[in-house]
């Protein structure tokens, strides 16, 4: 009887675990996700000003150009303001869920979650990433309106190319943001003991910031 009490005091004790770290997770998810609401919008507006400017008629070729470099760089920082906040939320996120994990003593679900959450190949890097694309296709553009017409091809060109690697890093960003979340709430869901289910609330809203980003 009294391993048998101590055996429900640790199922108990693991499941109370796994439930106050999914709620925290899924707390400051949630403020990723309201972060990111604003996200679609904001690049549609940057990739329609691409276009709308691109396809403008009026004015000298140089007029056409530097108008078309105050669209992007004036869309570019309309992004920025929006996106700086998922990026914030994120390093609040990798700040936070780790820290808590290893004062709860659980040092290696905290050493997955630093991994998972982090720069570099983690989630914050990975959002970083799309405000360095997003610098660059501007970069790329300096100076266009003042160019030789050759320059300045080859400025839009380069510009096309960055401008699909910034969308290819975002699409990136939702690809593996649901599958990270999946994995560490897999994985620490293993590490306690408990279903997996036991993390539905944090994959949830993971879920709901993938389908904002796209």
């Amino acid at each position: 009887d009294a391993l048998k009490g101590m055996d429900s005091a640790m199922d108990t004790a693991k499941a109370t675990a796994a439930a106050l770290l999914d709620s925290a997770l899924n707390s400051t998810l949630s403020t990723v996700y309201q972060a990111a609401l604003a996200v679609p919008t904001t690049a549609a507006g940057l990739r329609q000003g691409m276009v709308a400017n691109a396809q403008s008629a009026a004015g000298t070729q140089q007029e056409r150009l530097a108008n078309f470099q105050l669209a992007v760089d004036g869309a570019a920082d309309q992004f920025n303001g929006k996106w700086h906040p998922v990026v914030t939320s994120l390093q609040t996120l990798h700040s936070t869920v780790p820290a808590a994990l290893r004062t709860a003593g659980l040092s290696s679900v905290a050493d997955d979650a630093e991994a998972t959450l982090g720069e570099g190949d983690g989630l914050l890097g990975r959002a970083q990433a799309i405000s360095n694309e997003l610098r660059n296709l501007t970069a790329t553009l300096d100076g266009v309106g003042n160019s030789t017409p050759e320059v300045a091809e080859q400025k839009l060109l380069e510009t096309q190319k960055e401008a699909q690697m910034f969308v290819d890093e975002a699409d990136n960003f939702a690809d593996t943001f649901l599958d990270r979340i999946a994995n560490f709430t897999d994985r620490a869901a293993e590490q306690l003991g408990v279903p997996r289910g036991s993390f539905s609330s944090s994959q949830e809203m993971a879920s709901s910031i993938v389908e904002q980003v796209l």
